[in-house]
């Protein structure tokens, strides 16, 4: 096939795809029609029905845009720690795919004693930690990541 082809079906099956959601959502704004219609429609056929799917749906796909917000704020605490005892690693993670996927990860890794720092990038698909080895080690790190669903694939230590 030529890019012309390939171009005009990705077209129509986006149209074909997006009248699904159009049409209801027309069908809620459309005036109704003046028929004489003696009985009620039920709930499942109401325009407030209607109304209620589309707004759940559109707050679902939205969900990653503000699901940052549902994760605590991290505290900044001051901690005092041996710079011998400070390592850093970087860690490669498989599945991350965008900002709450990193906010997750960011949450557990935080959650274990020693973390000096942290910085989760689901567009690099890494982290990089700073930690204090007298208190955590790269196996619990790694552990509290692999145990959010995501897989880390590869550690690499810094200086």
């Amino acid at each position: 096939m030529n890019n012309g082809k390939l171009m005009g079906a990705g077209v129509f099956t986006a149209i074909a795809a997006s009248l699904c959601c159009i049409i209801p959502v027309l069908a809620l704004i459309a005036d109704d029609c003046d028929c004489a219609v003696d009985e009620k429609p039920n709930f499942f056929q109401s325009k407030i029905f209607l109304l209620s799917i589309t707004i759940f749906a559109t707050l679902m796909m939205a969900f990653p845009f503000y699901s940052k917000a549902l994760f605590p704020k991290k505290e900044k605490t001051t901690a005092v720690v041996e710079r011998s005892n400070l390592q850093t690693v970087e860690l490669d993670i498989k599945g991350m795919n965008c900002a709450a996927c990193e906010k997750e990860i960011d949450y557990e890794v935080n959650k274990l004693p020693g973390i000096v720092q942290s910085d989760v990038s689901y567009k690099n698909k890494n982290a990089v930690i700073k930690f204090d080895i007298s208190k955590t080690s790269i196996k619990n790190i790694t552990d509290a990541v692999n145990g959010t669903g995501y897989k880390v694939i590869s550690e690499t230590l810094k200086n």
